[in-house]
């Protein structure tokens, strides 16, 4: 159902709905606020209310500066429930989460994941809240974001295509429509669905007011939602509201169902007063259908000074809650208007229950306002009910026809099937009754009790019909067991002994999967990961068998340590060596070496390796063990050795053919002596070159060694 605003259609004599309930107070409460304590920093905002579907997995939503801060900025966030509830697993609905966003200096955005969940059962819309608070260094602006979400599972053949409207500030930056398969009770289709779109002109102007935008959207299969994004523009023309509509045509595998969203730009630019005058909005009506409701507060001229007004959600003849059979989730807060902005949006979700009623109203109220007086305080919003002729064709019971021990419960459910196809759980509604309490009594919950061996039918019912159900109670009775959880161990840890009872007062015996063995009621750990210890009990003649009740808990990896002993030093020319190191766990250790050496492991003998001398420096050989998957890595040790020089030698150089005074300093640089010079004429070599040396050049003799040369003295004239 479209909004429509409320007036003789409705039976109201006036054009203008009050809260008569609310009237009076409102009269008396003082319109002036006092000025904000003055603050440091940027604000924080939370983003735009968004609609997502439910197979998209997450929804990322970005928290934003007003402008890059030079110091670090931080906010506290967390989800909350709506109609949505939060939970790590089916049925729920997505996936709570809280934290501190930290910005580093300069950065002007953050994001928080949600993870939504695609769960099997039947739903309509339901959201959730994402909440801001303690800022540091900064002031919020924004204080939560409502996340929508839209159920897929009713898949039809062909979804209808609906387009939802948007009203935004020309601050806002962006306009967000949300376009829908089958509105936000959700129609999935098991094919791709497209659409084209384009903006369309009203009041406001493309390219002046907003940026046209023109495409298709593609809906894969499953996929519920698509949000258009159309770029509002921020001039400084002073203008009224006005308005564009983003229009729908071509579907494929799809009919349009509302194939216009309009796009509402409120009031800007008009010259700034100290106190302007805060609206609530026209009383208006929603479809119960519809899954939301936005409701626009508004400003008569933006205020010199920031504004900020409370709102507040109240029953009149519909009911607050946040499941089925409410009308409406509540809302409250505080909206603050920054500098130039004139129009806010608080969005209301409405419950599509299937119970049938007439139209029911709430109220929206504002008060205390701050920078700004209340000018209309109230308004008055009325649900028009979408189950007329709906009614309740039959009652199934479940489990059918259970068969439990004497002494044991067995809870029940009752399903209601309507006129229109749909189910609903009427456990809680219906009137229980059992046809033979001394067999067994059932609960206004619809909990049976076995009191002795025999059947009794187990019935419940609702608006004149029965369903029903035998319930079969053996002679036996039923016991339970008491076993504790376990807490978590490490692998090495020392065995130890778990205990159990049962209500019938026998024994009661354990087995165990796993990392673990059981003996009696002794565990031993077997390794890391996890052991489950299962606690049972047969019966005997008098006592039925009880329910197993397993335990798992933890087993985490050992630590370990390295036994590695310090080395001495060496000398170059020192022969290789051998080192060994251990670990506490028995697993082979590894070596490393950096410096003037290297390591080489020996393959026959784990956890030893041989070092060799490479030069003068530093040697340091690090010992290691990676961890296996009962151990975690050991820290590694590290050894550092210095290296000498040796003894000196001589290794004697090739000397025939050089000049003598080179030849001399040779030996010399060869750690040798200059021994005998002797003179010989050559026809071969000019005088004052080396024909011959004592030592044979090559070899290496002590440090110091004499060498003799045989100079020439030339031709012999």
């Amino acid at each position: 159902m479209r909004v429509t605003r409320l007036h003789s259609r409705l039976g109201f004599a006036a054009p203008r709905l009050r809260l008569a309930v609310v009237s009076a107070a409102l009269a008396s409460v003082a319109v002036l606020g006092s000025a904000p304590a003055a603050s440091s920093g940027p604000s924080i905002r939370a983003p735009a209310d968004v609609i997502v579907g439910e197979a998209e997995g997450h929804v990322d939503l970005i928290v934003s500066l007003s402008a890059p801060s030079s110091s670090p900025v931080s906010v506290h966030y967390a989800t909350a429930n709506g109609s949505a509830s939060a939970g790590p697993t089916c049925d729920s609905d997505y996936v709570a989460t809280s934290g501190t966003l930290n910005f580093a200096p300069f950065q002007t955005a953050a994001t928080v994941q949600v993870q939504i969940l695609d769960c099997p059962n039947s739903e309509g819309f339901e959201a959730f809240r994402l909440s801001l608070s303690a800022p540091v260094n900064g002031v919020i602006s924004r204080s939560s974001s409502e996340v929508g979400i839209v159920d897929n599972d009713n898949v039809v053949t062909t979804p209808g295509i609906v387009a939802r409207d948007a009203v935004v500030d020309e601050k806002d930056g962006l306009a967000l429509v949300p376009v829908l398969l089958g509105g936000t009770g959700g129609e999935a289709s098991n094919t791709t669905v497209t659409v084209d779109y384009t903006t369309v002109d009203g009041s406001a102007s493309a390219g002046s007011d907003y940026t046209p935008k023109s495409g298709t959207l593609s809906f894969a299969p499953g996929e519920m939602v698509k949000t258009v994004a159309v770029p509002i523009a921020d001039d400084a023309a002073t203008e009224p509201p006005e308005s564009f509509v983003l229009s729908f045509s071509n579907p494929v595998e799809a009919t349009i169902a509302r194939g216009e969203g309009t796009v509402t730009i409120a009031a800007s630019d008009a010259t700034s007063i100290s106190q302007p005058r805060i609206s609530a909005p026209f009383d208006i009506a929603v479809g119960e259908g519809d899954g939301y409701i936005d409701l626009v507060v508004k400003l008569s001229a933006p205020g010199r000074n920031p504004v900020s007004v409370a709102y507040t959600t109240q029953n009149l003849t519909a009911a607050a809650g946040s499941t089925c059979n409410n009308d409406y989730v509540a809302a409250s807060g505080t909206l603050s208007f920054a500098r130039g902005e004139t129009a806010k949006v608080v969005r209301v979700d409405i419950l599509d229950c299937a119970d049938l009623e007439g139209a029911e109203t709430f109220g929206f109220l504002l008060s205390a306002p701050v920078n700004a007086v209340l000018d209309d305080a109230g308004t008055v919003i009325t649900i028009a009910d979408n189950d007329s002729g709906v009614s309740l064709n039959s009652i199934a019971v479940t489990p059918a026809n259970p068969a439990i021990a004497g002494g044991a419960d067995q809870p029940f459910t009752a399903s209601g099937t309507f006129s229109d196809g749909h189910t609903e759980d009427l456990t809680a509604t219906v009137t229980w009754a059992s046809s033979s309490t001394s067999v067994a009594t059932v609960t206004a919950a619809g909990v049976a009790h076995g009191v002795s061996g025999g059947s009794s039918t187990i019935s419940a019912v609702d608006d004149g019909l029965t369903g029903s159900t035998n319930l079969a109670v053996g002679g036996l009775i039923a016991q339970t067991i008491s076993f504790a959880a376990l807490p978590s161990k490490t692998y090495g840890d020392p065995a130890f002994t778990v205990s159990a009872s049962a209500s019938s007062g026998l024994d009661v015996s354990f087995t165990a999967s796993g990392s673990c063995t059981v003996s009696g009621s002794t565990v031993r750990l077997t390794g890391a990961g996890a052991c489950t210890i299962t606690a049972s009990q047969p019966g005997d003649g008098a006592y039925g068998p009880a329910t197993p009740v397993a335990r798992t808990f933890s087993i985490a990896k050992a630590s370990q340590a390295i036994g590695f002993a310090p080395l001495a030093a060496r000398k170059v020319g020192d022969p290789d060596f051998t080192i060994t190191a251990s670990s506490s766990s028995g697993l082979a250790v590894a070596f490393t070496a950096s410096g003037t050496c290297s390591v080489t492991p020996l393959a026959v003998l784990p956890s030893q390796a041989i070092v060799h001398v490479i030069g003068v420096g530093s040697c340091t050989i690090t010992a290691s063990q990676s961890g296996s998957g009962n151990f975690n890595a050991a820290t590694p040790v590290a050894r550092a050795f210095a290296i000498f020089a040796g003894a000196r030698t001589c290794k004697v150089p090739e000397l025939v053919g050089r000049r003598v005074a080179k030849a001399k300093a040779l030996i010399v640089l060869r750690h040798c002596r200059v021994g005998r010079l002797g003179r010989a004429y050559s026809r071969a070599r000019k005088a004052g070159v080396v024909i011959a040396q004592g030592k044979r050049a090559g070899r290496v003799l002590p440090g110091g060694t004499r060498i003799s040369l045989v100079v020439s003295r030339g031709r012999k004239r």
